[in-house]
Formats: C-alpha cells, sequence, structure tokens
C-alpha cells in the first residue's frame, strides 16, 4: 500500500443497494480489519466525503451507475479518492461510462468478487 493511499483516509465506501451484496462486502472488510461503509444514495456519498476522510470508493454499476454523474463533485472534495467501478460483463456500455467517467479501475463483478480481498489490503489501511 503506498503512503498516498495511508494518507487519503482509512474509510472506504461502497456505493450498492443490493443488501446482500453489500453485507458480503462490509464483512469481508470487517475480518480484513477495514472499514466500509454502505450507500445507496448518490447525495449521502457526497456528503460524507465533505465530512470523513475516504480513501476508497467502490461503485456497483448495476445498482448504483449515477453515481458516475457525481464523480467530478467527489473528487472536488476528496481529489486522492481511489474509484474502482464494477458491473456486469455484459453491461459493455456501462463498463465503458464508467471508463470514461474516469474511474481508476473498472472491471467486471466475478473480476471484482475474486480479487475483492487484494483489492481492500491495498487500498484500504487496516483500523488502528
Amino acid at each position: 500500500m503506498s503512503d498516498e493511499v495511508n494518507q487519503a483516509g482509512s474509510l472506504g465506501v461502497l456505493a450498492c443497494s443490493d443488501f446482500l451484496f453489500e453485507t458480503r462486502i462490509c464483512d469481508t472488510a470487517r475480518e480484513l480489519g477495514r472499514e466500509v461503509r454502505c450507500f445507496s444514495e448518490a447525495d449521502e456519498i457526497a456528503e460524507l466525503l465533505s465530512t470523513e476522510s475516504v480513501s476508497l470508493l467502490l461503485i456497483d454499476l448495476s445498482t448504483m451507475s449515477n453515481c458516475l454523474e457525481e464523480l467530478p463533485r467527489y473528487r472536488s472534495v476528496s481529489p486522492k479518492l481511489m474509484v474502482i467501478a464494477f458491473g456486469s460483463h455484459v453491461q459493455t456500455d456501462l463498463l465503458k461510462r464508467a471508463r470514461e467517467a474516469d474511474c481508476d479501475t473498472v472491471m467486471p463483478r466475478s473480476r471484482f468478487t475474486s480479487e475483492l480481498v487484494k483489492l481492500l489490503q491495498d487500498y484500504l489501511p487496516a483500523l488502528r
């Protein structure tokens, strides 16, 4: 993990409205000693970014693609924010939109799921 990520913050945010999937991600983060908070409203994420030190934003494109339009707003508040978007491999237009919206990483949901532990370890510092 880079020093820049450490300085950016220790909190991760998941933009998702799929309760079962968000529970899986938050439970994995907790097991790794990381904190990920889940949100299903883009405005709530913007509010959190203005008050907390967040280093990682995970966007579930299947349920929260509206966050792509909010990325400039998010980055203006938190310029060092790492943004990882993921979605169904068959939603090629949506994955392309995420790349065009300047997400740092865009990947199919299956790859995101298989790399979740590594992503959390790489981009979220452990809680002290």
